[in-house]
């Protein structure tokens, strides 16, 4: 959602929330709980959902941007087909699957991890997954990263990497998700997708 918001959506643009989109979030998510009829920023609604996976400001950036959810989830599985992802599709910008009803959305560790790839690519995505905290410009929101490691909440071998962001999700059916994307001292980034894990305490000490 992020990937094709930012190639075909005005970044400088302000997206006023509304109440269809806001009280009708996508079902089986997590919600920061948006007001209705307040103009955020691009930048403001693309940090808050992929610092704190927000469902609430992910669909409206996707409305904001394509002018309807389905629009952009139309744009989602049309980039899929263009990075070559055979195994991937989209019925929802949030990545809610079958274990919340939605049976159009489902992938594998290797293509989200490609996806991540790709994604961390681009550099207004690559500098909001970095990120531990977020406040919006307007005041109106203000949210913390999933991605533990950056909160300092898990710990990992720092001599050997920097965890420098990507992130998290959670879904009935995929378990507790993590993609983490790190670097070593020598620039090398390295991806490791990982999924199926009971519990966030256990995907990051894991």
């Amino acid at each position: 959602t992020a990937i094709v918001c930012v190639e075909n959506g005005d970044v400088n643009k302000k997206i006023r929330t509304t109440e269809e989109i806001i009280n009708g979030t996508t079902y089986g998510t997590y919600c920061l709980g948006l007001p209705v009829g307040v103009k955020f920023t691009f930048t403001d609604l693309l940090n808050i959902s992929l610092v704190s996976s927000a469902a609430d400001a992910t669909d409206m950036l996707a409305a904001g941007v394509f002018g309807s959810k389905a629009a952009c989830v139309e744009a989602m599985n049309a980039k899929c087909a263009e990075l070559g992802l055979m195994q991937t599709s989209f019925d929802n910008p949030v990545g809610s699957d079958i274990g919340a009803g939605f049976y159009g959305t489902y992938s594998t560790a290797a293509e989200m991890a490609k996806i991540c790839r790709y994604a961390m690519t681009v550099p207004m995505i690559r500098s909001a997954v970095a990120k531990s905290h977020y406040d919006a410009s307007n005041g109106k929101a203000s949210c913390n990263t999933t991605n533990w490691f950056l909160r300092g909440m898990a710990s990992y071998d720092e001599d050997a990497y920097e965890i420098i962001g990507s992130k998290s999700g959670t879904t009935n059916a995929a378990g507790d998700v993590f993609i983490a994307t790190a670097m070593d001292k020598e620039g090398h980034e390295v991806i490791c997708a990982y999924f199926g894990n009971v519990s966030k305490a256990s995907t990051f000490s894991s």
